[in-house]
């Protein structure tokens, strides 16, 4: 037996196999690229419903502020609302306990000069102090996050007072624009529509 005939063996004969073995190749190149197109399109358009509900939390959240109410914990994307002249948070989601924002803030406030803004920017978390859910999926990641500020003297002293700042505070509302829905829906689509097609290609 020639020594090489082992090697060739995956190799089909017929003229008939070889065609079929180079279209199911062929078909499983077209599905990557398709698969590849589909994760990206279907991130991105994620993404943006992330970002929408992002911007839609934000201003709920200086909307509660403007009366006076420091929000609850739950929310759809995690948020920190901290101000300056305070060491601990105003308000947080629950998630970011795990980072002891109940006794000091996790993201940093804003400058005390300088005219309120909204701007997105890059925070960094840190690492979790605590065994909290969700808070894993923060933990020592960096993050897109949309930020809002208000300044407590156009809240009026009730206000400042019932939110814990002092008249000259600022308050910077953070919501992290975390990235875990949109990987969720990626996964279920490209399970949904690239799987079955590369397992017909194999049949």
């Amino acid at each position: 037996m020639n020594a090489l005939e082992p090697r060739r063996r995956w190799w089909p004969r017929s003229v008939r196999a070889r065609a079929a073995l180079a279209a199911a190749s062929a078909a499983a190149v077209v599905l990557v690229g398709i698969g590849w197109w589909v994760h990206r399109d279907v991130y991105r358009q994620s993404m943006d419903t992330t970002t929408a509900q992002a911007q839609e939390q934000l201003w709920g959240l200086v909307g509660q502020l403007e009366q006076g109410v420091a929000p609850d914990d739950r929310s759809a994307l995690p948020y920190e609302i901290v101000a300056t002249g305070r060491r601990s948070s105003v308000a947080h989601s629950f998630v970011m306990d795990g980072f002891d924002s109940g006794t000091r803030h996790v993201l940093p406030a804003p400058p005390a000069a300088g005219k309120p803004e909204w701007n997105i920017r890059t925070v960094r978390m840190p690492a979790r102090h605590d065994d909290v859910y969700g808070s894993a999926d923060l933990s020592d990641r960096t993050f897109r996050a949309m930020t809002a500020d208000v300044e407590a003297r156009a809240l009026g002293h009730a206000k400042a007072t019932a939110l814990g700042v002092t008249d000259d505070a600022k308050l910077r509302v953070y919501v992290v624009l975390a990235p875990e829905a949109a990987v969720a829906v990626v996964t279920t689509a490209h399970r949904l529509l690239v799987g079955p097609g590369m397992g017909g290609v194999g049949v």
